[in-house]
């Protein structure tokens, strides 16, 4: 093993170091940069990033990766672990669900095409691309419900349609025995029309963001919400990177893997109607197509919109906020495909 270098900041082989990652500093007054965390194994090995705080009021992700640097030997360590803990600083400081609060950019789309260019989540995109992903060989994205949102634990697998990625990217999401996976390329949203019949808004074949542009295995692991730290949530997404270094041996031991059901389609349910919200099913609950499963009344507690599932699939995540406005996601269902075999984990 060599010294490991990103920036300023080095680690010699057999420790960790922290620090900075300067992005710069803007006209605006604002200096940004990125928290970075480098652990440098004894032996050769991969190099597994992990990031979280792309949303920044999805906090699972941040604890579960504090806890991770300072929970592992690089002793004990094939390879090295880079990881930024938290990438959108402005939005952890001004506690701002979704997006960069200077330029209002969600930085899910980081490194997608043209998305932000010249502003600052842009830049901040380009410098994780050039001086952090670029040295990856996998990476580990976390994410979870924001501050708004409820949602179950589950994983985000992105095809690029290269097989042997697309392999080691699914390896790497088994690691975390999830029950449900998301093949991370369609999402379709949904909305009644004025005699009460669903039509699609928009349907989108998504192409991902930072990962996409370096083409290396990735994983995205959607735990925790409501903008608190669940400690199960936590447990989640550590035993799951634990699985996922112990899969490329950077760590010795067996990794535990489990087959999930899979999602191959997202519906977000919009609703046409202001006023209170309230869901009839529960996260986790299998709902039919037609099924109502909530409701919009108005103040004075009359119903003035039933929101059916437009498909058959699984409540996976809600939006919780009763105050609604008309063009609100409130709720989405999964479409499943037929159940994979399962293993034990």
């Amino acid at each position: 093993m060599s010294v490991f270098k990103i920036g300023k900041i080095e680690a010699e082989p057999g420790t960790k170091e922290h620090g900075y990652l300067d992005v710069g500093e803007f006209p605006t007054g604002y200096l940004i940069h990125f928290p970075l965390m480098i652990v440098n194994g004894v032996n050769k090995g991969p190099t597994l990033c992990l990031m979280a705080g792309v949303h920044a009021m999805e906090y699972c992700g941040i604890e579960t990766v504090m806890r991770i640097f300072t929970d592992i030997d690089p002793k004990a360590l094939n390879g090295t672990v880079v990881a930024v803990p938290l990438v959108n600083i402005p939005a952890f400081q001004a506690r701002t669900p979704y997006v960069n609060p200077i330029d209002r950019v969600n930085g899910f789309g980081l490194g997608k095409g043209g998305i932000g260019e010249g502003s600052i989540s842009y830049v901040m995109g380009e410098v994780l691309f050039k001086q952090v992903l670029s040295k990856a060989d996998s990476l580990i994205n976390l994410h979870g419900g924001d501050s708004v949102e409820e949602n179950l634990d589950f994983v985000i697998v992105n095809e690029t349609s290269n097989p042997k990625i697309d392999k080691v990217s699914m390896d790497m999401a088994k690691c975390f025995c999830p029950e449900y996976l998301w093949f991370y390329n369609a999402d379709i949203s949904w909305i009644k029309d004025a005699d009460g019949n669903w039509v699609k808004t928009s349907e989108n074949r998504i192409d991902g963001g930072l990962h996409k542009r370096t083409m290396i295995p990735t994983v995205i692991p959607e735990a925790g919400g409501s903008g608190k730290v669940q400690e199960e949530s936590v447990r989640f997404l550590y035993d799951g990177t634990i699985n996922v270094m112990k899969y490329f041996k950077m760590l010795y031991g067996h990794p535990a893997m489990r087959e999930p059901k899979v999602f191959h389609t997202q519906h977000r349910i919009r609703v046409r109607s202001a006023g209170f919200f309230r869901p009839l099913k529960k996260l986790g609950q299998l709902v039919t197509k037609g099924e109502v499963i909530g409701n919009v009344r108005n103040i004075f507690g009359e119903v003035t919109e039933e929101v059916t599932s437009p498909v058959d699939g699984l409540f996976n995540f809600l939006m919780f906020h009763a105050s609604v406005l008309p063009g609100d996601v409130v709720i989405i269902i999964g479409e499943l495909r037929p159940t994979l075999k399962e293993a034990d984990c």
